[in-house]
């Protein structure tokens, strides 16, 4: 996030602003950032760009709208963000998800499984080793709580707030590789170490950085930047308030940055086709 978003954010904080004003200043940054367009010769698929373009443009558009919510949701006195959290465990609940037994805070997981992460209200550290999943916070808080549903081969960890005026810890997640990871926050910050599984990972409200991963990325941030160091098969990656940055070796690249530049730094962009706006 830029500095001119960062201050429009505060001054919405302390209340010298509408929360219109903020979104149509915010709309003026976004439209008025330039785009690049960068083509690279055919990659396996004649078809994968337009695939990707077209998923591409899809998911930008959610995630600029997520902006707008993100910039509604923002604290205001002893207003708070919705309970989002809540509704969407027990969501799961009514779809037949069962509490997964717990050995203090980790549980085993079988390679096989998909991993669905759930924060709201704090920032996400994941990293990868063997051995169970393992679930540990960096304070007490209060008025929050914490739980891990099954369904058939899907494990999710949800972190929600239950009142208005919770203060939600920060969350680390350790655990092996699985089929398929898939991480939401919401007015947080994400960090990734050492993934080798595929990952999907949104983020409002923060930052998105992953270091050593191996695995396909699809990433979308909204209000954040989004920075990526390893050697992947493929990222896909869309931001709107904020850059994309890649170090590393990439074989097929997606991106589009609304209110962000694209930095492709010591990066090797394998032969194929690639696209950034």
């Amino acid at each position: 996030m830029g500095a001119e978003e960062r201050l429009i954010l505060e001054m919405l904080r302390e209340g010298k602003i509408s929360v219109e004003d903020a979104e149509r200043l915010l709309g003026a940054i976004r439209n008025g950032s330039e785009s690049t367009d960068r083509k690279v010769s055919s990659f396996l698929e004649s078809n994968w760009w337009e695939e990707i373009e077209r998923s591409l443009g899809e998911t930008l558009s959610k995630v600029e709208d997520r902006i707008s919510r993100a910039v509604t949701d923002l604290p205001r006195g002893n207003i708070r963000m919705p309970l989002r959290g809540l509704k969407r465990k027990r969501q799961r609940e009514e779809q037949g998800y069962t509490p997964v037994d717990l050995d203090d805070q980790s549980f085993a997981i079988p390679s096989e499984a998909r991993m669905e992460v759930d924060i709201e209200g704090s920032s996400l550290t994941v990293e990868e080793a063997p051995g169970d999943v393992q679930v540990s916070f960096d304070r007490e808080g209060h008025d929050w709580e914490w739980s891990v549903l099954k369904l058939d081969d899907t494990y999710v960890l949800s972190v929600y707030a239950n009142a208005v005026w919770a203060s939600v810890p920060n969350v680390s997640l350790r655990l092996p590789p699985v089929q398929s990871l898939a991480c939401r926050v919401i007015g947080g910050s994400m960090s990734g170490h050492n993934l080798t599984s595929p990952l999907e990972a949104s983020v409002s409200g923060g930052t998105l950085q992953l270091s050593e991963v191996s695995g396909a990325l699809n990433l979308e941030s909204a209000g954040g930047a989004i920075g990526v160091a390893g050697d992947v098969p493929a990222l896909v990656a869309a931001s709107a308030g904020g850059p994309v940055s890649l170090h590393g070796e990439v074989k097929k690249l997606a991106v589009k940055a609304a209110g962000g530049g694209v930095n492709i730094n010591h990066a090797l962009l394998q032969e194929g086709d690639h696209h950034i706006e």
